[in-house]
This record gives C-alpha cells, structure tokens and sequence, in this order.
C-alpha cells in the first residue's frame, strides 16, 4: 500500500436486536432467571444466608467447596419454598436423591429454625 488506492475500512453488519425468546431471555450479562438475593423477601434473604452458612460449614467439615454442597441457586430455591419436608426440598433446583439424603436434614433445620450445621 503505496497510498495509490483509498483504503476501505469494513465493519460488521449492524446487528439487529433480537426479541427475548425462552431459549435467550434477556436479563442482563451473568443473570439468569431466579437469580440474586435481591428477588426474595428480607426473611427470604435472612434464610438464604443462614443457609449460606450451613453449607459453608458443611464444606469446611468434608473439605470440598460450598457449590459441590449446594448451589447459590439451589439456596435461593430452598429459601423461596420454605420446605417443610424432604418432599418438597426436591422441587428445589439441583437438590436430588442423594443430596437430600446427605444434606436434606440440615437443610430443613435451617429453615425451620432449628439450627445449622
């Protein structure tokens, strides 16, 4: 390129906006549906902290980390529900047969207020 020629700068097509479907919904960059403590109630984010902490107790104590115990998102569940029995901790995302045989006793200690781990 002597500067003989103009040179022609190429950008990409103008993306369109597309409309939210089920499959993308659109909630903002890392958010998806359900999430952040700011969607429950003061008792509901009261509860999912105690929550956090029986499941940072239960890592510490099996020295594995608190996501391999319970995900935030099965937390945020578990304090939305407000389960009374094992029954319903499995309507909980990411509680199934062998977490709540492991965890499941805790988990509705905390919620009913009867202590952590």
């Amino acid at each position: 390129m002597r500067g003989e020629r103009p040179a022609k700068l190429l950008l990409p097509p103008t993306a369109v906006p597309r409309a939210p479907t089920a499959r993308t919904p659109r909630r903002g960059p890392g958010r998806r549906a359900g999430e952040g403590p700011e969607l429950l109630d003061a008792e509901g984010r009261a509860l999912f902290e105690a929550l956090r902490r029986h499941r940072l107790a239960l890592a510490r104590r099996e020295g594995v980390p608190p996501y391999l115990i319970a995900s935030d998102r099965a937390l945020r569940e578990i304090a939305t529900l407000r389960p009374r029995n094992l029954e319903e901790l499995d309507l909980a995302h990411g509680i199934g047969p062998a977490k709540r045989k492991k965890y499941g006793a805790g988990f509705l200690a905390v919620v009913s207020g009867e202590g952590a781990a």
